[in-house]
């Protein structure tokens, strides 16, 4: 197998009863591949792969190297038709998280007959819009963050040629650096918000409770929520240290989810997990033991899908 990377970012997998959908994603143009058994004809050698692969991705285990694998292989199937709709594209001036947003989605189904691919097409998506819940409007939900448009959200770029492979981080508004995390869904966040408004209501300083503070919102025109803006912090005066690990520094767990790597799939969203976690978090930083998350299973998602 090439240990080139593949022409497009695979984004994630979204799994049904006894089958998937495999997201992939190249020069900002989304591309959906289900993958069923149901698609497969006199084909038992395709059927044991699907399913060894699909068992993994179920349990969590999407991050082993057989699951990227098997991935690609079905991906390049589609490759020749993913080029066509997705030519590469260079942008010029300022870019903002508006400009990252999806150039447009196709979908397409994997089918195999006797053991060999049958050739498919890709077809534009017709995603169906969903009613704007009000519970999740974040006009609604509090009134101490300000709410901005993704238009409003500058995003430092030096490639004009790939910034569709740009995972924002450090963004600026009106100048001034912030974090930004993405967020999967507006449902995701109100819980999150509702934390940091308790947070900023009980006048505590950032010296009196050593966590992140929130800035602002970044929301659609229906106050759904597409990420949060967090105060950038600056690291001064450390000497030649590259990091630091304050003694006084408190981890906190906002809930919502793991990370691969860190928390065995099946103690997520637990208080067991969040202890194995932590646990295995204090081994990495002090003796290098536990494996962190690597970079080529940083899969993004949010509102840019």
């Amino acid at each position: 197998m090439s240990t080139s990377l593949p022409p497009y970012e695979i984004r994630g997998w979204d799994t049904g009863d006894d089958d998937f959908d495999m997201s992939i994603r190249r020069n900002g143009v989304g591309f959906t591949i289900s993958v069923s058994p149901y698609s497969f004809i006199n084909s038992p050698h395709t059927r044991q792969l699907f399913d060894l692969n699909f068992n993994k991705i179920r349990a969590g285990e999407d991050d082993e190297p057989e699951v990227w694998e098997y991935s690609e292989f079905i991906a390049d199937n589609f490759i020749l038709e993913v080029l066509t709709l997705a030519p590469p594209i260079t942008h010029t001036g300022k870019l903002t998280l508006a400009d990252l947003k999806a150039r447009g989605s196709f979908t397409g189904e994997y089918r195999v007959a006797d053991e060999q691919p049958v050739s498919g097409s890709l077809v534009p998506r017709v995603i169906e819009q969903m009613e704007p819940q009000k519970e999740w409007d974040m006009r609604l939900v509090q009134d101490l963050f300000p709410l901005f448009s993704a238009a409003d959200v500058e995003v430092p770029y030096t490639d004009g040629c790939n910034i569709h492979n740009i995972h924002p981080r450090k963004v600026f508004v009106n100048g001034k650096p912030f974090f930004y995390k993405s967020c999967w869904s507006p449902y995701d966040a109100v819980d999150e918000v509702q934390k940091y408004c308790r947070i900023a209501a009980s006048g505590l300083s950032i010296l009196e409770l050593r966590t992140s503070r929130l800035f602002g919102i970044v929301a659609d025109s229906y106050g759904q929520t597409k990420g949060l803006l967090y105060h950038w912090i600056h690291m001064y005066d450390i000497g030649t240290l590259a990091s630091f690990i304050d003694q006084n520094a408190v981890l906190i767990d906002f809930e919502g989810g793991t990370t691969r790597g860190w928390v065995d799939h099946e103690k997520g969203g637990s208080v067991d997990g969040d202890l194995q976690g932590l646990e295995r978090i204090a081994d990495f930083i002090l003796t290098g033991d536990s494996h962190p998350l690597g970079q080529e299973s940083d899969v993004e998602y949010g509102e840019f899908d």
